[in-house]
């Protein structure tokens, strides 16, 4: 990621180092978005910085892994700004 410019020199190379914040996050989608691919696909809960994992293997009695809903209603996550600016740089990315 550093060596196509999608992320600064802010970001550790070792990825051991590096945290995940609403940032990097972005980076992680825009650079994604710059590939040849002709589909992306993502998880809005990257977006709004969910930290819990979302599809874990295992039985409804084990962890509830696909009745998990997002924290906020999706009028709320379309809202807010730095989600706007991520979904179009996303899109330029995706046009380029």
């Amino acid at each position: 990621m550093h060596g196509l410019g999608s992320v600064s020199d802010d970001i550790p190379r070792d990825a051991k180092e590096v945290k995940m914040t609403l940032d990097f996050a972005k980076a992680l989608q825009i650079h994604m978005c710059r590939g040849s691919c002709s589909l992306f696909s993502t998880q809005i809960e990257d977006w709004i910085g969910v930290d819990k994992p979302v599809n874990i293997p295992g039985t409804n009695t084990e962890y509830p892994n696909w009745r998990r809903k997002l924290t906020a209603d999706l009028e709320f996550i379309f809202d807010m700004d730095h989600v706007k600016t991520m979904t179009k740089e996303m899109t330029d990315a995706r046009n380029k």
